[in-house]
């Protein structure tokens, strides 16, 4: 396949999460609906917060092969495809695949990823003197000295720009939550990737 130089899926959606630590939920929900939306051409909808709750159930009751505990990025798609998740009016949805990546470096198969199946989820660390949502449109490098917060957060990548080295991202804190960032800023917060395809509705 050949690599685009410029990739931009403008979101259809943008949620604001509020005071909840449901970033997951928002950003894998909404990712969901824009998948059912470009395959289907119908408009879905979910309940976010129930199923925050309901994973963080999942959680402590399954592992993932290797015996380790799912991320919750995880734990949503082997959730979408073993049992699937339901609109608000009751369809039931279901994905057949993914992929999980760790190589944050590798910007060529990021950018793949993201031109072959679409937006990704990315999780990233937390720096306290560091912005995710700044005013600016390409937020700022995390300073070198930045403190590195026991927190993690779950955003979505929505494009690139392969000649100016940036990525393009959607987060779940309302007006002004699409932004860019650098490759190295990706580098330094990103710590994982996951993509999801082949959406579909189950009939059952």
């Amino acid at each position: 396949m050949l690599l685009a130089d410029y990739l931009d899926y403008d979101p259809q959606s943008v949620y604001d999460q509020g005071s909840s630590n449901q970033c997951t939920a928002f950003t894998f929900f909404t990712v969901l609906e824009e998948f059912i939306q470009q395959k289907y051409e119908e408009k879905v909808e979910f309940p976010f917060s129930d199923y925050f709750f309901q994973m963080e159930e999942w959680r402590k009751h399954n592992k993932t092969p290797s015996g380790k505990k799912y991320r919750r990025g995880g734990a949503f798609i082997q959730m979408a495809k073993l049992n699937g998740w339901r609109t608000v009016d009751g369809r039931l949805v279901k994905i057949s695949g993914s992929r999980g990546f760790l190589d944050t470096s590798n910007h060529d198969e990021v950018c793949r990823m993201m031109q072959r199946h679409g937006p990704c989820l990315f999780s990233v660390r937390r720096y306290k003197e560091h912005k995710l949502n700044p005013d600016q449109e390409i937020i700022d490098e995390v300073p070198e000295e930045a403190t590195l917060l026991n927190s993690t957060h779950m955003m979505a990548l929505r494009g690139f720009d392969r000649v100016a080295g940036l990525y393009k991202y959607h987060n779940s804190w309302g007006k002004g939550s699409v932004k860019w960032m650098t490759y190295e800023t990706f580098e330094k917060i990103c710590f994982y990737v996951y993509s999801i395809h082949r959406v579909y509705f189950d009939n059952e």
